[in-house]
Formats: C-alpha cells, structure tokens, sequence
C-alpha cells in the first residue's frame, strides 16, 4: 500500500517500546520510499523529534507553531 496521504492518531498510543520502533520504522519507510504525506497528532514529541520534517503545535486548540 502505497496511500499519497496518511492521516495518523497517536500511532503508537499504549504499544510497547520495540514495537513502537517497527511502527515508526513504517512511518518512515512510507515518507521516503513512497513519498507519501503524512500528517499525525500525537502528545510524544520524542517521537516527533525522530520522525518529523514540520511541527504544528497547538494550544488551546489553536496553531502557534
């Protein structure tokens, strides 16, 4: 599967460490092997240091970053 755009919820929500790995492994994979888009809401920002390429933070539900 090979989607232009894939919309993610905290992905790794409640899954172990290792396996959180192979999940970001996927994300990764997909940005860059199939170019696709990805936009993801999450609370780790770890994760999204290890992941991302642009941040969008919101407060009381407003962009600010």
């Amino acid at each position: 599967m090979e989607p232009e755009i894939l919309y993610l919820d905290e992905p790794t929500a409640s899954i172990d460490p290792q396996n959180t790995a192979v999940i970001e492994e996927i994300i990764l994979n997909l940005k860059r092997e199939a170019r696709t888009l990805v936009i993801m809401a999450t609370h780790d920002m770890e994760q999204v240091r290890r992941i991302t390429d642009r941040v969008l933070r919101m407060e009381q539900g407003r962009i600010v970053g």
